[in-house]
């Protein structure tokens, strides 16, 4: 709580960019996360761990941090990059359809990539890129921002997932 009240209130106060704003609000997750682990010290480095009664692997924990990542922290960065290209007018991300298909559309390309085959990534994506094809031309813009930025977030949660289970054997 007390990073986005500073998230919110130098938003509000600096004329910093959404963009800057974002990368600031990250990294103060990111240390505030690495104090945890130096806290928790040595006895966090197991094979497995216990969370809410679940055995899970640190694969299985790089999936749920990378459905986190694709879905809730890549709508708010798909916002950013839209707002940066200029695809994207408004300041404030709304909670809107379009924001939870995009939430869906990543997370499902994530779950198939994982699930079925990597190629299979790309099939969440179909409707945005035939959005792509037919649209307007500033309809057409928008979708192929966030297709990229879309399949990007994928393969980037991918490559960590894959990287954890291959690091943790």
């Amino acid at each position: 709580m007390l990073i986005e009240v500073v998230t919110i209130t130098v938003r509000q106060r600096l004329a910093l960019s959404g963009a800057a704003v974002f990368v600031m609000d990250q990294l103060l997750h990111i240390a505030s996360l690495a104090c945890i682990v130096w806290v928790a010290g040595p006895g966090i480095w197991g094979a497995a761990t216990h969370t809410f009664t679940f055995h899970l692997t640190p694969a299985q924990i790089a999936l749920a941090d990378g459905l986190l990542f694709v879905t809730v922290l890549g709508s708010i960065l798909v916002f950013e990059i839209d707002h940066v290209v200029g695809v994207e007018e408004r300041t404030i991300l709304p909670y809107d359809v379009p924001r939870f298909l995009g939430m869906a559309e990543r997370g499902a390309s994530l779950l198939a990539a994982v699930a079925v085959h990597p190629a299979f990534a790309l099939v969440p994506f179909v409707p945005r890129a035939l959005g792509a094809a037919i649209g307007s031309q500033d309809t057409r813009r928008r979708n192929i921002v966030d297709l990229a930025s879309g399949v990007a977030l994928s393969a980037l949660a991918y490559s960590f997932i894959i990287a954890v289970g291959t690091l943790t054997r």
